[in-house]
């Protein structure tokens, strides 16, 4: 779906719709710190009609702490898989995975994530991208020829929302871009440095 189409209301919609029924709690993993955060708040949108809440968590025991589910990133996940696991394995959990594409194919992350997909009652994939920028394969995605299969199949269904739909059904609005003038400066690994300067 296209950025800012509105993902981050799917496990909210998850959770008050499937919780008690196809599973017990909600788990949503994404990729940074302020998406987590974003995940807990977006339960108290008055918008929603829900009573259903959960926790942005850092890894340490009983993750959820008597809510709905948690939300959690993939860097926790990838340092501590086991404590993520033992939260999966006493409840049955949907896992939704916002931005997915930060998994990679043979990573330690995918590693890590793997068994709460095994063990998950759902899976629920959302992207605004379904490429990566070093051209690696994205992990927990089927592939045919090269490109990710968006067919759908017994158990799996595909929705998509491009931004030209977006844009129609009023959901995001136009963005024009504009040049700023600034510079940068950096260090690579090897000790290197490098800078970049923009202007007009």
């Amino acid at each position: 779906a296209t950025p800012g189409s509105g993902k981050s209301s799917i496990p909210v919609i998850l959770a008050k719709h499937l919780l008690g029924h196809v599973a017990d709690r909600l788990c949503w993993l994404a990729p940074r710190d302020s998406l987590k955060y974003q995940g807990e708040s977006e339960f108290l949108n008055p918008m929603w009609e829900t009573d259903r809440r959960i926790r942005a968590a850092d890894n340490g025991n009983d993750l959820s702490r008597g809510y709905d589910g948690y939300v959690s990133t993939y860097q926790a996940v990838g340092a501590d898989p086991e404590c993520h696991l033992r939260e999966v394995e006493k409840h049955n959990y949907v896992l939704f995975m916002d931005e997915n594409h930060h998994l990679k194919v043979d990573s330690r992350w995918e590693a890590a994530i793997a068994p709460l997909v095994e063990r998950a009652s759902l899976v629920v994939k959302a992207s605004g991208t379904l490429s990566r920028g070093d051209g690696e394969k994205i992990a927990f995605m089927d592939y045919v020829n090269g490109e990710v299969d968006l067919t759908n199949t017994e158990h799996r269904r595909v929705v998509t929302y491009s931004r030209s739909e977006a844009i129609r059904d009023g959901a995001i609005m136009r963005v024009g871009f504009h040049l700023v003038d600034g510079e940068s400066d950096w260090e690579e690994l090897d000790g290197t440095k490098g800078s970049s300067k923009l202007s007009g």
